[in-house]
């Protein structure tokens, strides 16, 4: 329970609205469709919730990678920009002191554990999906998943690193709206698309997205 507390803390729990209140806005607006399945909410919630703190990690294990000397050079200057992101790792040759008591590759197994388990949750919903309303229904969980995740991989990992080109903000609005409200309806009703959940997930993406600059401006 101390390890899952550990990564739940450094996951920046603290975020999880960012996407569960869109996701519990997505349910909401499903109930009444046509081929709605109250049930599957759980799942589906459970698994947006876990993919978003494995997504927080996978950004910290990216970055670390990636400039933990420029971050080094950043807090000499006093600029407090993406710095305390990553201050429960140990760097090379360090040892275990307060907070920073993990090492990147016990990390990347904490990314594969949320993402496992998020995956696990699709899994119980595709095959839900597929044995009730087809494999047409269910392949649109498939797609807003795979695109969830290749976006959420790339916002600071390799080949594009969007958050490193001044992308982030569009990544954060487009993964906390359209991809999570539209992924949401495909998950419940097997509707892969409709005009009236893009608009209002484009609104709601909006919103996080302000959020999220506003707070980096801070």
């Amino acid at each position: 329970m101390s390890t899952f507390l550990f990564w739940f803390k450094n996951a920046r729990n603290i975020a999880l609205p960012q996407s569960a209140l869109p996701c519990l806005a997505a349910i909401i607006l499903c109930i009444g469709q046509e081929g709605f399945l109250w049930w599957l909410a759980f799942p589906v919630f459970f698994g947006i919730c876990a993919a978003h703190l494995g997504m927080n990690l996978a950004d910290d294990y990216f970055d670390f990678k990636h400039d933990s000397r420029i971050r080094s050079d950043l807090s000499s200057t006093s600029i407090r920009a993406r710095m305390e992101k990553c201050h429960y790792l140990l760097r090379e040759g360090d040892a275990a002191t307060g907070e920073r008591k993990a090492t990147i590759s016990q990390l990347g197994w904490a990314v594969v554990a949320f993402l496992g388990f998020a995956a696990l949750m699709g899994g119980i919903t595709f095959v839900a999906q597929w044995l009730i309303h087809g494999w047409q229904a269910a392949m649109g969980i498939v797609i807003y998943a795979v695109a969830g995740l290749i976006v959420g991989i790339n916002y600071s990992g390799k080949p594009l690193e969007l958050g490193y080109h001044g992308l982030g903000e569009l990544v954060i609005g487009l993964m906390f709206g359209p991809l999570n409200m539209m992924g949401v309806q495909a998950a419940l009703t097997g509707a892969p698309f409709t005009w009236q959940m893009l608009c209002i997930s484009i609104g709601i993406g909006c919103m996080v997205t302000n959020i999220v600059y506003v707070h980096s401006v801070m």
